[in-house]
């Protein structure tokens, strides 16, 4: 009876706490799928800008309030990209001389895979959802209606 007791327990326990990654732990598993050269996830700040860097020196900041994920079929690839909303150009990037360039969508990820394409598309929504749910500490902010406190 204990056996079954303690293999119920310790079952239970692997289930509620193998699907709680963290913002961190979702950008390393990110940038592990198909390693790239070329790009990779950098970071999230508190108030959910990220941050991206590539192979040609390009940063590119983009923040979660102002995009959507979408995945691209092309023959023999598949990208994970980030599309502005609105039609807006809310994508910036900016070089090592310091000169920037805005667009309205960004690749992610450009993978050979479609599982990997897959895995890569279900992470980052599972991300976007994080830092959307995460508490964001404003300093001296607690209006309500503010820009960073308000949820829509």
């Amino acid at each position: 009876m204990k056996k079954i007791f303690y293999s119920t327990i310790f079952l239970i326990s692997n289930f509620c706490f193998s699907q709680n990654l963290s913002i961190e732990e979702t950008i390393n598993y990110i940038n592990s799928i198909e390693p790239s050269d070329y790009s990779s996830f950098i970071s999230v700040d508190k108030y959910g800008v990220m941050k991206f860097k590539d192979f040609w020196v390009w940063e590119t900041i983009v923040d979660y309030k102002d995009v959507e994920l979408e995945k691209r079929e092309n023959i023999g690839t598949t990208n994970v990209m980030l599309i502005c909303k609105y039609n807006s150009k809310c994508v910036k990037s900016t070089n090592r001389k310091g000169e920037s360039n805005f667009s309205q969508s960004f690749m992610v990820k450009q993978l050979k895979d479609r599982e990997n394409a897959n895995k890569v598309y279900n992470a980052m929504e599972y991300l976007l959802k994080l830092i959307k749910e995460r508490p964001v500490a404003v300093e001296k902010n607690d209006d309500p209606f503010s820009t960073y406190n308000y949820k829509k």
